[in-house]
């Protein structure tokens, strides 16, 4: 499987445990429900930074 299926894969995954568990899904439960170890399931999963607002950032800058 190339690695853009196995992203496609682990979203749909992690957002299919969400809907079931009411919250968002645990790397260790989409590992378990996807058969992969936790690690790459990490892996795959896009990272977030918080975003902040243009106010906000211009704030730290100064």
């Amino acid at each position: 499987m190339n690695r853009i299926a196995e992203v496609r894969e682990t979203l749909v995954a992690r957002a299919k445990i969400a809907e079931k568990l009411g919250r968002p899904a645990l790397p260790e439960e989409i590992a378990e429900a996807f058969g992969l170890p936790k690690h790459k399931v990490e892996e795959l999963l896009p990272t977030r930074s918080p975003r902040l607002s243009i106010k906000e950032k211009s704030v730290t800058a100064e």
